[in-house]
């Protein structure tokens, strides 16, 4: 197993403690940012690593593989992460 960086530690650690409202506040802020940055992408890895550990379906907004689709707005029932809309759709 490789190590982990800093970043990466603080990131797994800030998402253990979150309750779950929150770790579906994080997801939807994420949802609606456009750009894209390394710091970033190893705060989605980490959000993802907390959303897999807590065994939620999220099978709706992406995969345990790599893809992850960060278009819509999403709430929690159960443990089944639900798309609630899309966020850039035309209406």
């Amino acid at each position: 197993m490789s190590t982990l960086n800093p970043l990466q530690v603080q990131f797994l650690e800030r998402f253990q403690s979150s309750s779950d409202h929150e770790v579906i506040a994080e997801l939807n802020s994420e949802a609606r940012c456009k750009g894209w940055t390394s710091a970033r992408a190893t705060y989605l890895w980490a959000l993802k690593e907390e959303i897999i550990k807590r065994g939620w379906d999220f099978s709706a907004i992406g995969n345990v593989e790599n893809n992850w689709y960060l278009r819509y707005e999403v709430k929690l029932t159960g443990t089944k992460i639900e798309i609630v809309r899309d966020l850039f759709s035309q209406r």
